[in-house]
Parts: C-alpha cells; structure tokens; sequence
C-alpha cells in the first residue's frame, strides 16, 4: 500500500489491500491492548530529517482511540513492536509509502512494517506536514482501510489533506465494527 504526497499536504500513491487489526501481546506500562510501534529514530538517507520521527508518531496518535482496539504505544525495542517503521530515499514506482503485513496461517497479522521515502520517484523532498499526511495514510492501510475515493480523505490514492476526516473515522469505526460480527 502506499500513497502520493502533492499540493500544500500531500502523500504519495499505494495499492490498498484491507488489513486486520495488528495485536501486541507485549506487556508494558500503556493503554490495555496496545498495538507496540517502533519508529527508527535515525536514518542515513539522504533528505532525511530528525523531525520526521515526530511527524510519524504524530500519524499514529491521529488514529489512537477512534475506537476502542486501536491503542498505540511508541517503543524504544523493535523487538516489542507489532508495526516497524522505517525510512527509504524513495520508491522506483511513483509512491511515497508502503504498509506491509505478514499474517499466520489463521489471518492473524504477527508482523507489520511501514516505509515512508523521504522524496517521491522524481526526487522532490517529503517533510512536515506532507510526511505526517503520509503516514497517516500507511497506518489507515495497517488499520483495513482501503483507498477512498473522497479526495478529503487521509485515504485518497493521492493525499491531499494533513487531517483524518469525518469520514475517515467513520470508515474505521465501521471497519471495526464489522470485526466484531464476524
């Protein structure tokens, strides 16, 4: 899955494939049920910036608590992590991010990874608002959700806002209510 980063808050283009839930089973000191995230904290990519780690965690909080079983905890241990993120220069293909996730035998996720470029395939730099914009896309495919076609969703196929809509938390919240019937 990834995403296109345009206008003033844009992300870059992925393929969306709808996810379930990622569960930590690590115990620490968070909310119950918390989903452990691992944000690399340097990079030697060229572009990179130290404020893109708070642009990602950021991402994350945006979707914290929409409903009930999605609790983030930022860790210090990749090896607690349910989700790892990373950073790349850029993708050959024209995106900006890219959610992948790893599922046992009964479709439960045991692994989860997300990479952010921190230029689109042309070489244009993504930072601040963009690279949080784009994240936020990533961690919406970690969470089941596809593209949207509302170019006011964090969802579109190109981002071109730098906040979850209205419609972004519903489509979560229905996602996750469904769960719950299955």
């Amino acid at each position: 899955m990834a995403a296109t980063a345009a206008a003033a808050c844009v992300a870059v283009s992925a393929a969306a494939r709808p996810a379930a839930p990622v569960a930590s089973s690590a115990e620490h000191a968070s909310p119950p049920g918390a989903i452990f995230v691992w944000i690399q904290p340097s990079a030697r990519v060229p572009g990179w910036r130290p404020d893109d780690v708070a642009q990602a965690e950021r991402a994350f909080a945006a979707w914290d608590g929409i409903v009930p079983a999605v609790r983030f905890a930022i860790t210090d241990d990749s090896a607690d992590a349910a989700v790892r993120v990373t950073w790349v220069d850029r993708f050959d293909e024209p995106t900006t991010g890219e959610a992948r996730l790893v599922r046992d035998a009964s479709g439960a996720v045991v692994d989860a990874s997300v990479q952010l470029a921190v230029h689109h395939a042309d070489g244009r730099p993504v930072f601040g608002d963009a690279m949080r914009a784009l994240a936020m896309h990533e961690v919406g495919h970690l969470l089941g959700l596809a593209h949207s076609g509302d170019r006011r969703s964090i969802m579109a196929p190109t981002v071109r806002v730098c906040v979850l809509s209205a419609g972004d938390s519903a489509a979560l919240r229905r996602a996750y209510a469904t769960k719950g019937r299955e």
